[in-house]
């Protein structure tokens, strides 16, 4: 980066925080206004921000590295949770690295598992720090974040069997003591592409009598890798952290043929059958590629008779969970969430 492009990112960042002060995200927005602090936000995104196609993996992953090091240089601090430790857990191919938050207190505490995002090729343990320990904080959960197999070095379903193996490990009441949690407070979740894994892995549980979930939480989720051109994915094709492109090549990585896409463990939106799955809290964004999905997935969830709460983001953008620091309106709309899945357990 150079310093012309350095000083204009500064320039970026200075006017997202000076809305901090106006206290502009306590006003609902409606329908179709984006949220000022992420429109400066996706102006210094537009800087950052390349088209995947053109790079390699690894040029790919260091660049999401080193916009992840800026916004955190950036952005206000990160939960403070008291109990934080890195382990690993048996998995289908070697250990599983895991990172587990717990709450101050003697507990029991929910347990929360919890998959990163990043279109199943990006993202590790300290790239979902933030978000994870947001988890911890504001729902009070025992949270055990998952570094499950990336693609394309491991595609479909490798990342899915770690998810699993990790859901059986944590729903095990002897391993749930060691985060002092409660198995009947059971909940499997992530965003975008742990959204998925979440979605999906709530689909292997029931059919394979698994340990019961309470709660399946999907964060901007993608359910469908079929039909992925819905009306919002066409309309936030550009001013989105999620840009369309990206997503295709992401979906490219994950799966080692395109007929693997009608799975219903790639497309959990493709199952014959929903009936009978974890209740859903489900949460999309206005200007999210993804937001006609997510909410679709919902109303196909209803229609089985699974208990479904869904909430829209107004005014903001895929990805806003782990901008809360910084977005006002995300960290509202964060501390809604939690509440509501507080709630339901």
């Amino acid at each position: 980066m150079n310093l012309k492009k350095a000083i204009k990112n500064t320039w970026y960042v200075t006017k997202t925080r000076s809305y901090n002060h106006r206290k502009q995200h306590l006003t609902p927005l409606p329908g179709g206004v984006l949220d000022p602090q992420l429109a400066a936000f996706l102006m210094m995104g537009h800087d950052l921000q390349k088209d995947y196609k053109n790079q390699t993996v690894s040029e790919v992953r260091s660049n999401h590295m080193l916009n992840m090091v800026l916004y955190r240089k950036f952005s206000g601090a990160v939960a403070k949770i008291p109990n934080v430790w890195n382990s690993t857990i048996p998995g289908p191919n070697g250990d599983i690295p895991i990172r587990c938050y717990m709450p101050a207190g003697d507990g029991p505490f929910p347990i929360f598992v919890y998959f990163h995002g990043g279109g199943w090729v990006l993202g590790n343990l300290d790239l979902a720090d933030n978000v994870a320990r947001t988890l911890c904080h504001y729902g009070q959960m025992s949270v055990i974040s998952v570094d499950y197999r990336l693609a394309p070095e491991h595609p479909f379903p490798a990342g899915l069997e770690d998810a699993y193996a990790a859901y059986l490990w944590a729903a095990d009441p002897e391993n749930a003591q060691e985060v002092r949690g409660n198995i009947q407070q059971f909940i499997v979740g992530g965003d975008s592409a742990g959204g998925n894994l979440a979605a999906a892995l709530s689909l292997k549980a029931r059919d394979e009598n698994g340990p019961a979930i309470a709660q399946q939480v999907l964060i901007y989720p993608a359910t469908n890798l079929a039909e992925i051109e819905t009306d919002s994915f066409k309309m936030n094709q550009h001013d989105s952290l999620l840009p369309s492109e990206n997503m295709y090549w992401f979906i490219d990585q994950y799966l080692a043929d395109d007929q693997q896409k009608t799975n219903p463990l790639v497309s959990p939106a493709l199952a014959e059958d929903l009936s009978g799955l974890p209740a859903a809290t489900i949460i999309v964004a206005e200007y999210d590629p993804l937001c006609d999905d997510g909410e679709e997935y919902g109303n196909l969830l209803s229609e089985a008779g699974v208990d479904v709460k869904m909430i829209r983001a107004n005014g903001l953008g895929h990805g806003f969970v782990s901008l809360r620091e910084m977005i006002k309106r995300a960290d509202w709309y964060t501390q809604k969430l939690m509440r509501i899945i507080h709630d339901r357990i």
